[in-house]
């Protein structure tokens, strides 16, 4: 989808990608939750 590759990597599959760079923790993503809102 466009996104960069953050790690060196042998592999053309973007899913394998994309694990191989949520194992190492290079993926840039924050979580915020809005506190005010309940469930």
């Amino acid at each position: 989808m466009g996104a960069p590759v953050l790690i060196k990597t042998e592999s053309i599959d973007p899913l394998e990608i994309a694990l191989e760079e949520m194992r190492l923790g290079f993926v840039p993503i924050t979580v915020k939750r809005d506190r005010r809102t309940s469930r």
